[in-house]
This record gives structure tokens, C-alpha cells and sequence, in this order.
């Protein structure tokens, strides 16, 4: 008995884990467990996703009971007890094969499982069963009630109706996660540009590190940044998308002042001033005259910043830097990348709401097509009705499935009267002995 139903464990323990993942995303359960004690106190937590799945693996066996029953009882509007005898066939089939040895071993289990994922749908496998039981309701479903209420070929025009519309919005939602993954690709490339930015500024201040280990101007306001600046930008450089925007710049200040205690506007100011008289002394820009100006030759130490670093508007004072400095080669490249850190920072925020957002979207076109689904398996029940043509049959040979309920509880009725009877027959028989 238990490798019979090997096989439909094995089918709902997948859905149930797709079901869960689903349920994660969307808040409504999770897979964080707290332990407490006697009076309460939070002792320890824990992650089991095996524990989570018992409520979702339980529902999907009381459900697939109650859809065995549903499906018998559409065999039989289709063929009388015949068709049910067909059906209990068909829905014995991984059973039987299990028995003998001929099903094969198929692994409805995720091969990862995200704890709290919102945006994570599960595995394909699991997603699976849940539409073939979503395709087996709606057929069951619609096979059932379209013979109890004396439904016609009208009824199938105006399913129609809703089968069509349903399709269009598949197509919507295929256009809508096309613009979804573009958000994402945008988010991970302007991260990534960021981390590229952060890099390339952190070897530059290295650089000017040494240039005042090397003059003995440690004690200048942007040699002591220098000094501390460089954790900062190594942990910029480490921030993913998902972390940068949380813990990247809100305003240049914060990369000017990047200990606890904050710089005032005056000691930024002076950082930046010294910042370009040191530019100046490594990478002139000589005037030859007519307002043309000559950078200083390209090199280990001078280089222009690539334009994908130096995206953003220049800070003011106005005058305090070219305001073409992207032209201009430079040692230290802070006025283009600090602006850019920050504006960097609130376009992944942006982004990050947007994919956010989208995450949570995804769950719901999760649930749009295992409803979907249902309403697959109610077009076939159409087919499977007009290819049997109920609709031809005499109007005593429609209603089968109320009809037999009747017939069951009249018998129950008569057993159940039977009963009743034999029991206070025995009970005289035993006083007249006594």
C-alpha cells in the first residue's frame, strides 16, 4: 500500500513546497521558527521549510480527496458507472506502475528553498503539480455542473468569452515581466558601475595617501579623510544592489566625513580646496593663450575619469573646480565621483522599489495562472461534453450526479431504517428470553 502511494505523496510534497514559497512571499506564513519557554521568553529560532509545508501538504491531501470524489462523479455523467470505473482506472495509474516497479522516480523537491523569498516562486517542478491539479478541477468542475444545471452550448459561447480574455491578460503579463527584468538589468548595471566607481576612487586615494605620507602633510583636514575614507569605499565597492542603496551616501558629506563624528560644510570645503591644489601640482592645466587650455599627458597618476563615473552635476561653490573637469585629466577624481556615489544611491533606490515591487508581482501572476489553469481545464470539460454530446441526451438522462445522490441517500436511508429496526427486534427478542 505505501509504494502505491508513493507516487501521489511524492506529487502534493512538491506543490506544497511551491504553495509555501508562494505563502513566504507573499508574508502570509514563514519558515523562521521561535522557540520559547515556560514563561514565554523567546529561547532560540530556527529555519525548517520541512516543518512549514505540513499545514500547505495536509490541505493538498484533504483536497485531492475531495477531487478524487469529484473526479468519480464526472466519469459518471460521462459514461454512467462505466465512466467511473474509467476514471478510478486512469487516477490508479502511478499507482499501479509504482507497484509493479514501471513508475519512475521523479523529484518534485526544489533544489533550493529561500527562507522569507519574496520574488522566488520555487522550482518548476513544483509549480507543476499544482497545474495539473488546477487543470483537473476546472475539468472536473465544469463536467459536473454542466449536467446538473441542464447547461447548453450557450453556456460554453459565454465561457468563451472569459477563456479569451484570460489569454489576452497571459499576454499582458509576459509584456509586463519583460519590463520587470529590464528594471532589474538596470538596477544590477548601475550597481555595478558604482562598485566599478568606488574601486577606482579608492586607488586613487591610496595614492594620495602616500603623497602626504611622503611630504609630511599628514596633519592637513584631507590627508586625515584619506586616511579614513578608504574602509568606506571598500565596503561600497563590496555593497550589492540589494545593500547599497540601504547603506551607500545620502549626501557627499557622508563620504567626506565617513567617521561618527560628522565635518562640518567648512571642513568639506577645505578638503576639496586642498583635493585641488593637490590636482593642480600632479596634473597642470597650462594656458597657451586664446582661452585654450593643455592638460597634463595621461599618465600612472593623471588619467581622465571615464564618463560613466562622472555622471552627476558638479557641487557647488561654483568656480571652486572646472566645470569641465570631465576633460581634464586628475589625480584624484572626487568631484566627479562623490556626486556620482550619491546619485548613484538614489537611482538604485529607485530601481530597488521598482524590482521590489515586481517581486511581490510575481506572486500574484503565480496565482493568476494556477487559476488559470482551472479555467484551461474547464475549456477541455466543454470539448469533453460536446464530444459526448450531453447535450442531445433525453431530459430524463440529465441531472445523473444529483439523481445518484438521491439514490445513495434513499439507501443510506433504508440501511440506516434497517438497522433501526433489526436493533429494537433484537432488544424484544432478548426481554422475551429474560
Amino acid at each position: 500500500m505505501i509504494k502505491f502511494f508513493l507516487p501521489y505523496l511524492g506529487f502534493l510534497n512538491g506543490a506544497a513546497y511551491n504553495v509555501q514559497q508562494t505563502l513566504e512571499g507573499f508574508g502570509l506564513t514563514s519558515s523562521n521558527f521561535i522557540e520559547r519557554d515556560t514563561t514565554g521568553k523567546i529561547i532560540g529560532s530556527y529555519w525548517s521549510a520541512s516543518e512549514a509545508i505540513v499545514v500547505s501538504f495536509g490541505a493538498l491531501i484533504i483536497y485531492s480527496f475531495v477531487l478524487f470524489i469529484s473526479l468519480l462523479m464526472s466519469g459518471f455523467v460521462l459514461g454512467k458507472w462505466k465512466g467511473s470505473l474509467i476514471s478510478f482506472f486512469i487516477i490508479s495509474i502511478p499507482g499501479i506502475f509504482s507497484v509493479v516497479g514501471f513508475w519512475p522516480q521523479i523529484n518534485y523537491m526544489p533544489d533550493t528553498y529561500v527562507i522569507d523569498g519574496t520574488g522566488e516562486l520555487g522550482s518548476v517542478k513544483g509549480f507543476i503539480p499544482l497545474l495539473a491539479l488546477g487543470l483537473v478541477s476546472g475539468w472536473s468542475l465544469i463536467v459536473n455542473v454542466y449536467d446538473t444545471f441542464k447547461l447548453n452550448d450557450k453556456f460554453r459561447n459565454y465561457f468563451d468569452h472569459f477563456w479569451y480574455c484570460s489569454a489576452v491578460l497571459a499576454g499582458i503579463f509576459f509584456v509586463f515581466d519583460s519590463e520587470a527584468n529590464r528594471n532589474l538589468q538596470d538596477l544590477q548595471e548601475e550597481n555595478r558601475v558604482n562598485r566599478q566607481a568606488s574601486l577606482y576612487f579608492l586607488d586613487q586615494v591610496k595614492n594620495y595617501d602616500s603623497y602626504c605620507r611622503e611630504h609630511n602633510i599628514e596633519q592637513k583636514v584631507s590627508c586625515k579623510w584619506t586616511s579614513d575614507v578608504q574602509q568606506v569605499l571598500n565596503q561600497y565597492a563590496t555593497y550589492d544592489e540589494k545593500v547599497f542603496y540601504k547603506l551607500g551616501p545620502k549626501t557627499s558629506k557622508d563620504i567626506y566625513s565617513p567617521l561618527w563624528e560628522k565635518a562640518s560644510d567648512q571642513d568639506v570645503l577645505e578638503i576639496r580646496q586642498e583635493i585641488k591644489h593637490y590636482n593642480d601640482t600632479k596634473c597642470p592645466v597650462r594656458n597657451i593663450g586664446h582661452n585654450v587650455t593643455q592638460n597634463s599627458r595621461p599618465s600612472g597618476e593623471c588619467q581622465e575619469v571615464p564618463a560613466v563615473f562622472c555622471h552627476s552635476f558638479l557641487e557647488p561653490p561654483k568656480g571652486l573646480v572646472d566645470e569641465y573637469i570631465i576633460l581634464h585629466t586628475v589625480a584624484l577624481a572626487s568631484e566627479c565621483i562623490v556626486p556620482g556615489l550619491v546619485a548613484s544611491r538614489e537611482r538604485q533606490e529607485k530601481l530597488s522599489l521598482k524590482t521590489k515591487s515586481n517581486s511581490l508581482d510575481k506572486h500574484k501572476r503565480w496565482l493568476f495562472f494556477v487559476l488559470f489553469s482551472i479555467v484551461a481545464g474547464g475549456k477541455v470539460a466543454n470539448s469533453s461534453t460536446k464530444a459526448i454530446e450531453v447535450d442531445k441526451r433525453a431530459e430524463n438522462d440529465r441531472r445523473r450526479i444529483i439523481k445518484l445522490i438521491i439514490k445513495i441517500l434513499n439507501s443510506a436511508k433504508k440501511l440506516f431504517v434497517w438497522l433501526l429496526i433489526t436493533v429494537r427486534q433484537i432488544k424484544v427478542i432478548r426481554w422475551i428470553r429474560r
